[in-house]
């Protein structure tokens, strides 16, 4: 569904603009790279239970996009995928998500994101430049491959929760040794 304010629509926009591609059928399984117009004033998403992907630059630059939530259906989200959506202050990530793409939440105004147990690849530059990120819940047992400043200048003070048992496997990892220090062990 497509919140614009507080009225929902499911396939025009309130000024009666179409979204393409919005419904169920549209999206099928995969919501398309590119697929939501520049000029469109989307607050809240909600995926329906078929979605699967999240395509490359699919909500890229949605300056006015708030609050997301992914199904546990979703299993990848594509590069840019909400790049630069600087009031992307909540998402609510399904437990089913295996890969994160490249600079997929990069200065977003997101301050806690919970990674579901499955996680098993996130890009570089992820979460690059989410200055208010403050907490990341990170399920994996096994840490996520890396790449390149996954977590780069996100809040001074954040921290990254990991299973007790995998502290020092995630210190040790390749690109998670950079953020070493803001690693610590939670009870999930």
């Amino acid at each position: 569904r497509v919140a614009k304010g507080d009225k929902w629509d499911s396939d025009t926009t309130t000024d009666n603009s179409v979204v393409t591609p919005y419904d169920t059928s549209a999206f099928g399984s995969t919501i398309l790279s590119n697929s939501f117009d520049s000029n469109l004033d989307l607050y809240v998403i909600e995926f329906g239970g078929d979605v699967t992907t999240i395509g490359n630059n699919a909500f890229r630059n949605r300056s006015n996009l708030a609050n997301v939530i992914i199904p546990n259906t979703v299993t990848s989200i594509g590069e840019r995928a909400f790049y630069y959506c600087g009031n992307l202050a909540s998402i609510n990530t399904g437990d089913n998500i295996v890969s994160i793409g490249a600079s997929a939440f990069s200065t977003c105004n997101l301050t806690n994101i919970s990674l579901g147990p499955n996680v098993t690849s996130i890009g570089r530059y992820a979460f690059y430049g989410c200055s208010s990120l403050q907490k990341v819940y990170c399920k994996a047992v096994i840490p996520p491959a890396g790449e390149y400043a996954m977590f780069e200048d996100i809040a001074e003070s954040a921290v990254i929760y990991v299973p007790h048992e995998s502290v020092n496997a995630y210190k040790s990892a390749k690109y998670w040794s950079d953020v070493a220090n803001l690693i610590t062990g939670y009870d999930f």
